[in-house]
């Protein structure tokens, strides 16, 4: 069960990720560790 659904940053931030190179870390994924980061500061 996610508590947190963070699925709409995927169409959001779409636009700012290129499809050439090496694949990117889940934007989900990244907000996620931000979110995490930010409450324990």
């Amino acid at each position: 069960m996610d508590i947190l659904d963070l699925g709409f940053v995927h169409g959001a931030t779409s636009h700012l990720y290129v499809k050439t190179g090496p694949p990117s870390l889940d934007v989900e994924v990244f907000f996620k560790l931000m979110l995490v980061s930010y409450m324990l500061i």
